[in-house]
């Protein structure tokens, strides 16, 4: 905290002589104390403010409120700090301009007070109103600038919204090293430091490491005797030493923690930290009694200075772990308890069987920690019930953690730490005996961001409509000129400066989405509510809304140490705890080169028969032993590695074959046996069910884009120019033909042209290239003049039904634990589309167009969509031989999402025959009636 007041105190200084001075006995004696006394200054303001206020002087009147404001701040009574700086903010708004500096220093203040408060989302959002108007103004001082975005980021940083940490501690290193000369020399120091710490909690060590090195080596130019660089040593060594802890690198670790214990003006606070985290290193190398006393040391001068901080809660944590470590178990529950009560300011209760509500929370990352911890050993101690009930509360935190955070990045993250969590949940359900309660919390882990995409959609339709249109131009705006950057990025000889210009238009255009984001939380909680509303659906909602008799859901969970299948049937559920296995991506990855042919594996079908059958044997054949013989149709929900296969080349018996046979006939494929398709979560399945707005939709909307081989300039995914599909262009005319519908070759199937015409289509069908990178900015699929990238799809709202990606690897990308595969057809589901057609793998062009041609016709006969695609891949192996029923040329094609017919209804006869027993039934009931009067 002594570090965070000198960056106060040197804020304070900039705002208050920047622009304002007043000459008076009275303002010599509140010059006098105000830096250095700050409570002996405030009798003079007081006195000060009413001879303005008399003389209506309202620009130095609200200011002097201000500074009262904040030298009861710097004398640490909040409370009076806020009621002054209240008044001052009243006044402001009544007798000044809107964009008047002195509110940059009023909304500056708020953050401060939220700031110590721990009240993270009003700390981030005054600072940022602080920010806004010192952008109006004409000369703005861009060293305050970069201060507040570095206040900014520590308060990101606090709130485990690491990603924006790391974002807005950028801009602000960006900005002061554009800033000639600074009157704060050491600001570039302390940036680097907190960048490293940031990415530290990121888990990105070699940045880390990197920013604290450039820190240390700056540190290397001063003097550490004196008292004013005295904290920016202390972190500096401190978080070199965690950085170098967490790479396992303890010769390191304990060389900074020695050089911190050996910088002069030590505190007491300062050497509990070194003993606190001398105790972590040496629980990382199992010497649990040496820990303990560095740790109970640690804790003594801890207790004399908090009673309330996260401080103290992380020390209380260690000292649990390790006895949990000892088995010791009722000792560390005793510790867990204590590290809950200090991080939730109304909760004082030791008994361990008593837990905190989710209000007044002091550090949420910490409590989360803490809870998972109590929750952990009761699950060790066999005490299934209290620990579920433990769980169920770090599940809701974590919803509650997930919604405030506002970058992408940090919520992804955020969910691949939380997926741990959910594991021990499920595990202790089972424990319980709650099956349904152990569904839940899976479906709690996946594909949470992109259900919040899809319910935000829903949500804006109760938005003003100009505001809504606001939002579609700066998303339209954020899309335009991260385009820019990345295709400025692609050339060998790139413009850093127009990079820069255009990161910075980036920035602004998010600052200003974020505003009107906070905008809509505050001004329309029933938007809010619907959008980040974080139930996920039932077992009793599945079975009654997407399950029939002869359909069953399959859903997998693969945790770190444990996997689960839950099966799900009209009449129950069942869960099957499978063996863990280090071998499940290896073979993945085998079953995937063999389908797809690839020459690295030189006996393809003996791989293909090994590991389609042993990955059926082990994955799916103990779920289909919960299922009846009538069912013939499955929901697959699959997780982590399963995500990349397409389920129906499964072998369900060891076909005992030395030769290659492909054949329909010759090979247990599980297509003989049931209908597939696929889900990212049994939630977002319902969700996409939901009757959204309805418009007059074109049926069928088909893009061909050209790339005549010498004109194009264009390169695939290896760095070769594309060419034409063989078959593409007689392939969507026939479709064409089929759905009767409009076609866009050449010229007409640009990514303009796309972009405009694609919101006018019931289906929207692209026969063209793609390439599914690893880094998702990467992801792209090919249009006549350029690629459209994955996360401009983000930014396009589609009301298509259907999506079909007839392109290589639109299915595939990125694998993000607790969010799914972060593909093309994940981007076009963001975007609104609740049904894809996608690809695993480069599919070949001739068999795809005769897969697709069976596939529309089915459509356009009323099949569901599951079904259309199953019964086209039937109808293509019938009567192939050997070589044309390789999976490679039928199998690379999945469904995901909403299977629902588009055209008549599949199940006609089975709505008929309930409307014929309904009306009967009313005639009976008539008939009774009449009889009886």
């Amino acid at each position: 905290m002594q570090y965070y007041r000198i960056v106060l105190c040197l804020v304070f200084c900039l705002c208050l002589f920047k622009g304002y001075s007043q000459s008076s006995s009275i303002q010599d004696s509140i010059d006098l104390y105000s830096l250095n006394e700050p409570k002996k200054a405030i009798p003079f303001l007081k006195d000060l403010v009413e001879i303005q206020k008399n003389e209506k002087k309202w620009d130095k009147y609200v200011l002097n409120l201000y500074n009262i404001g904040h030298n009861y701040y710097e004398a640490y009574d909040n409370e009076s700090s806020y009621k002054y700086n209240q008044e001052a903010e009243k006044v402001a708004k009544k007798y000044l301009n809107e964009s008047d500096n002195i509110l940059s220093f009023i909304y500056h203040l708020y953050g401060d007070l939220a700031y110590e408060r721990r009240n993270w989302e009003s700390a981030s959002s005054q600072y940022l109103a602080s920010l806004n108007v010192d952008l109006k103004q004409k000369e703005p001082s861009q060293e305050l600038i970069a201060i507040k975005y570095f206040k900014i980021a520590k308060v990101f940083n606090e709130a485990g919204d690491y990603e924006q940490a790391v974002y807005y501690a950028r801009r602000s290193l960006e900005k002061v090293n554009s800033i000639g000369e600074l009157d704060y020399k050491d600001l570039p120091l302390i940036l680097y430091n907190e960048l490293g710490y940031y990415s530290y909690n990121l888990k990105d060590y070699k940045s880390a490491k990197k920013y604290l090195n450039k820190a240390n080596d700056l540190l290397k130019k001063i003097d550490k005797n004196l008292l004013m660089y005295a904290p920016t040593f202390k972190m500096v060594y401190n978080n070199i030493a965690l950085n170098a802890q967490a790479t396992e690198n303890y010769a390191e670790t304990y060389d900074f923690l020695n050089k911190k214990m050996n910088l002069p003006h030590l505190t007491d606070k300062d050497i509990a930290t070194i003993y606190k985290h001398r105790g972590t290193t040496l629980i990382k190398e199992k010497k649990y009694d040496e820990a303990l006393e560095q740790l109970n040391l640690s804790l003594a001068i801890r207790k004399k200075y908090y009673k309330k901080h996260d401080y103290l809660s992380l020390v209380y944590q260690t000292i649990g772990e390790v006895y949990q470590s000892q088995k010791n178990y009722s000792k560390a529950l005793e510790n867990y308890q204590a590290a809950i009560i200090a991080v939730v300011y109304d909760f004082d209760d030791k008994n361990i069987n008593k837990n905190p509500s989710l209000e007044n929370i002091v550090h949420q990352v910490e409590l989360l920690k803490s809870l998972s911890a109590k929750a952990k050993t009761l699950q060790l101690m066999k005490k299934y019930k209290a620990s579920l009930e433990v769980y169920q509360i770090c599940s809701q935190l974590i919803d509650k953690m997930r919604i405030s955070f506002q970058h992408k990045g940090s919520k992804l993250f955020f969910m691949e730490e939380g997926n741990a969590i959910f594991e021990e949940a499920i595990a202790t359900a089972l424990m319980v005996g709650d099956k349904n309660m152990a569904f839940e919390l899976a479906e709690k882990s996946k594909g949470m961001l992109l259900l919040e995409a899809m319910r935000g959609i829903e949500a804006r339709l109760g938005l003003p409509a100009d505001l809504v249109e606001k939002e579609n131009g700066l998303k339209i705006d954020i899309a335009y000129y991260e385009r820019k950057i990345w295709d400025e990025r692609q050339k060998e000889e790139h413009n850093k400066e127009d990079i820069k210009k255009w990161e910075n238009f980036v920035f602004n255009l998010k600052e200003e989405h974020t505003n009107l984001k906070n905008k809509y939380n505050k001004d329309y909680p029933e938007y809010y509510k619907l959008k980040y509303n974080s139930e996920v659906t039932s077992v009793r909602d599945i079975q009654r809304k997407l399950l029939s008799n002869k359909t069953a859901m399959i859903s997998y969970f693969i945790g770190k140490e444990q996997f689960f299948v839950f099966t799900i049937t009209k009449k129950g559920v069942e869960v099957t705890t499978l063996e863990k296995t280090d071998n499940l991506t290896d073979w993945v990855e085998n079953m995937r080169l063999s389908l797809q042919r690839d020459n690295r594996i030189t006996n393809l079908h003996q791989t293909y028969y090994q590991t389609g059958f042993q990955l059926y044997q082990l994955f799916l054949a103990p779920a289909l032993k919960n299922i009846s013989q009538d069912i013939n149709s499955l929901i697959i929900i699959p997780d982590d590695q399963l995500n990349f296969i397409p389920f129906e080349t499964l072998l369900t018996s060891d076909p005992n074959l030395t030769s290659p046979r492909y054949e329909l006939k010759k090979l247990p494929y599980l297509i003989r046996d049931y209908q597939i398709t696929y889900g990212y979560s049994a939630t977002l399945l319902l969700e996409g069910l939901k009757n959204r707005e309805k418009k007059n939709l074109k049926p069928f909307g088909g893009f061909v884009p050209s790339f005549q081989e010498g004109n194009s300039i264009q390169r695939g995914c290896d760095g070769d120019l594309l060419g034409n599909l063989p078959f593409g262009r007689e392939n969507i005319v026939t479709i064409n033909d089929i759905m009767d519908g409009q076609l866009y070759f050449d010229d007409k199937a640009t990514i303009d042209d796309f972009k405009t015409l694609a919101e006018e289509y019931k289906i929207l069908h692209l026969c063209t290239h793609a390439c599914a990178e690893m880094d998702f900015k990467d992801t792209r699929i090919y249009f006549s003049d350029k690629e459209l990238l994955a996360f401009e799809l983000y930014n396009m709202p589609l009301n298509a039904e259907l999506a079909v990606l007839s392109a290589c690897e639109t299915g595939i990308g990125e694998l993000k634990r607790g969010e799914g595969v972060m593909s093309l057809a994940r981007a076009f589901m963001y975007s609104g589309c609740p049904s894809v057609v996608t690809s695993l793998w480069s599919v070949d062009d001739k068999s795809t167009s005769e897969v697709m041609r069976y596939f529309y016709q089915h459509i356009k006969d009323g099949k569901t969509k599951d079904k259309a695609l199953h019964q086209a891949k039937l109808d293509y192996l019938e009567g192939k031989g050997i070589e044309g029923s390789h999976p490679f040329y039928w199998s690379g094609f999945v469904h995901i999402g909403n299977t629902e017919p588009l055209f008549g209804d599949d199940n006609n006869g089975t709505n008929h025959r309930y409307w014929w027993l309904a009306g009967s039934l009313v005639l009976l009931l008539l008939g009774f009636y009449f009889i009886r009067k």
